[in-house]
């Protein structure tokens, strides 16, 4: 149906492939909704056989045992809270040997927020864990090269405000350690620790890729913007995985 159709009053829809056939106006939502049905079941179904080649050992036995037990309790579609606000479906990524998406991270990464407010641990008050949106904001923030600006801010004015708040957290007194990841096209993530105390900036990668030189650079500029002592840049070795170099 066109747009001019709409205003002429008609009140239904046609399709191609049976264009005999008026369907009412919510038919375009239960299409809509159906077809969200069908990709969250294609992608629990692929979980499913993945966990089904899975359990050679008893390790693993007990694992698939554990995670089905979880799914009994899982609704198969929505938001999970407390997680970043992830959908449900992009857990089935999990199970599978697809890469994580900034989704997925970002539910980690809240997940270990969380963990961090409910420890005793004396750094749990010294110490935020950013999203991914962080390390996108600054890479965005200005053209630079060689560590200078070289342009306006081309950032968004959320993305500016968004770096504000998190330059006012590290001025403030016991504020210590910013931790985040990077992304690093085409899938892999790395780790990245900012010590505001120690002025250093702790870099962790599994694949010991070339240090971001672009992704660095803004990071000096927008630390200087707080702190006016330079930095020391550290490359870490990681074992395995790179958030073993954060917590």
């Amino acid at each position: 149906m066109s747009g001019q159709a709409w205003f002429d009053g008609h009140t239904s829809i046609r399709t191609w492939l049976n264009p005999e056939i008026a369907f009412p106006f919510w038919a375009l939502t239960y299409w809509a909704e159906m077809l969200d049905a069908c990709e969250s079941k294609d992608a629990w179904l692929r979980a499913e056989f993945w966990l089904n080649r899975t359990g050679k050992t008893e390790e693993e036995k007990m694992m698939s045992l554990a995670v089905r037990g979880l799914w009994n309790g899982l609704v198969w579609h929505g938001q999970l809270q407390g997680f970043g606000g992830i959908q449900i479906v992009s857990l089935a990524a999990l199970f599978s040997t697809e890469y994580l998406g900034s989704d997925i991270v970002d539910a980690l990464i809240a997940l270990l927020s969380f963990r961090l407010q409910l420890s005793e641990d004396p750094k749990s008050g010294n110490t935020l864990l950013a999203d991914t949106t962080f390390a996108a904001v600054v890479q965005t923030l200005l053209p630079i090269v060689d560590g200078v600006a070289t342009g306006q801010i081309t950032s968004s004015t959320s993305g500016q405000k968004y770096l504000r708040k998190y330059g006012a957290w590290s001025q403030q007194q016991g504020h210590q350690h910013l931790h985040l990841v990077l992304h690093r096209p085409p899938n892999h993530w790395t780790a990245c620790s900012v010590d505001f105390d120690a002025h250093r900036i702790r870099y962790g990668d599994s694949l010991k890729w070339t240090r971001p030189k672009e992704f660095f650079d803004a990071i000096g500029l927008w630390l200087k913007s707080y702190h006016s002592a330079e930095r020391t840049v550290d490359n870490e070795e990681c074992k395995g995985d790179a958030y073993e170099s954060l917590l």
